[in-house]
């Protein structure tokens, strides 16, 4: 299991990731409507912020196997967000060139 800094530094990581791209995409297309990729930053910052504190803060019921899982499935959550934010930047994109 990875330490709890790595599994933040992986949250943070891909962050500053999709936001760096999300600037990219407002930057190479000063057409497209900014409203939606503002929305994909908000959303990723929002989900940060929880994933974040998910991570700072378990139950402190858990026993180590519980917390293994906690950890398990913020790792999910963080990687199905990541991938449906870059998708929905690329659908973006790909509208954009359509037209």
């Amino acid at each position: 299991m990875a330490s709890r800094k790595e599994l933040k530094r992986q949250i943070n990581r891909l962050t500053y990731e999709l936001i760096s791209d999300a600037f990219q995409v407002l930057k190479r297309n000063p057409d497209l409507d900014r409203g939606p990729v503002m929305d994909v930053i908000g959303e990723t910052v929002d989900v940060r912020n929880r994933l974040i504190g998910q991570v700072n803060h378990p139950e402190a019921e858990q026993g180590t196997a519980e917390r293994r899982k906690g950890y398990r499935k913020i790792r999910e959550e963080m990687v199905k967000h990541f991938d449906r934010s870059f998708t929905r930047l690329s659908q973006l994109l790909q509208v954009e060139k359509k037209e």
